[in-house]
């Protein structure tokens, strides 16, 4: 089946059943996938940044909020705080986040396939 078709059937369930499915093809996914042999995310994608994040993290590193803004972030096209680097500068060499345990929500919600939203219908 082509990707056209598959969509176009999707869009035909209620969004609760597209959430099952998808949240199912995660856990699989998620399964058998080790974060730490590749970090791609965190090489090639930014972080999206919100407001208790960059509390949070400028606090740990002793910043204050405009120094750690300064320093380690910048605004995208859509006028989102990110990280400004990439790969990220908390990314250490053997993969692992340097600031794992307050690392932002973007981060720990990534690939952001598990969400499931309300039944429509």
């Amino acid at each position: 089946m082509n990707l056209e078709k598959t969509i176009q059937q999707l869009k035909k369930l209620p969004n609760y059943d597209v959430d099952e499915l998808i949240n199912t093809q995660h856990q699989i996914a998620f399964s058998e996938i080790n974060c730490l042999d590749c970090a791609n995310c965190c090489k090639t994608t930014p972080a999206l940044l919100n407001q208790e994040d960059i509390h949070r993290i400028s606090k740990h590193l002793k910043l204050d909020k405009k120094s750690f803004l300064q320093q380690y972030t910048k605004l995208d096209d859509d006028q989102d705080t990110v990280f400004k680097t990439s790969p990220c500068v908390f990314l250490a060499n053997d993969n692992t986040c340097k600031i794992y345990e307050i690392r932002p929500f973007a981060c720990k919600d990534y690939p952001h396939t598990h969400r499931k939203t309300k039944k429509t219908s």
